[in-house]
């Protein structure tokens, strides 16, 4: 049995959502990461779709599914600061 390797994109996915979440909420005044989210579990499912047809192992792909979550959730981040410096 492999070791389980975290790496820092492992650990800070879901800290990185509530971080997002509250970004929002104080920049716009209101948090669409519910709908966000909801869209990008959505792509998720295509995407597992897809790949698990090209011969992808199920274990890799929800492990760079979850660190692709923390980047998206990232760039959520960055993007809602930018329109947040816009609008104050």
């Amino acid at each position: 049995m492999k070791k389980i390797r975290l790496h820092v994109l492992d650990v800070i996915t879901l800290p990185v959502w509530v971080i997002a979440h509250y970004t929002m909420g104080y920049a716009l005044g209101v948090s669409y990461i519910e709908w966000i989210l909801l869209s990008w579990f959505a792509f998720g499912a295509i995407l597992a779709w897809f790949l698990l047809q090209k011969k992808w192992d199920w274990r890799h792909f929800w492990h760079r599914y979850w660190q692709w979550s923390g980047l998206f959730g990232i760039a959520v981040i960055v993007v809602v600061m930018i329109l947040g410096f816009i609008n104050h």
